[in-house]
């Protein structure tokens, strides 16, 4: 099994008394690994079942979210200006409308 893991896990198997078999990514890997754990994480947020669990896997969404930001060189005010425009032109979704048919 192949995964993108936080930059400690491989130490922290070491100092359990294992060997981790891991690699470095280059940069275009490590987007692309990025994104699969965009998913991931996604499906976690999903599968929450607590409150601190939903908090717990929202922050490392976010966590996931802020380093796709950083290797694609975009800013979090650059994202926030098209989510505003989008939210101008389609709405939020804080109204809760769930389309039930079209």
């Amino acid at each position: 099994m192949q995964k993108l893991v936080r930059d400690r896990i491989p130490k922290i198997i070491m100092e359990d008394g294992k060997q981790p078999n891991y690699r470095k990514l280059d940069h275009d890997e490590y987007i692309r690994y990025l994104r699969i754990k965009l998913v991931e994480e996604s499906n976690e947020v999903v599968d929450a079942q607590s409150h601190e669990e939903l908090v717990e896997e929202m922050a490392d969404l976010q966590e996931v979210l802020d380093c796709l930001i950083q290797a694609k060189a975009m800013t979090k005010q650059e994202l926030r200006e098209i989510q505003e425009k989008k939210n101008e032109k389609r709405g939020s979704f804080k109204e809760k409308f769930l389309l039930v048919t079209e």
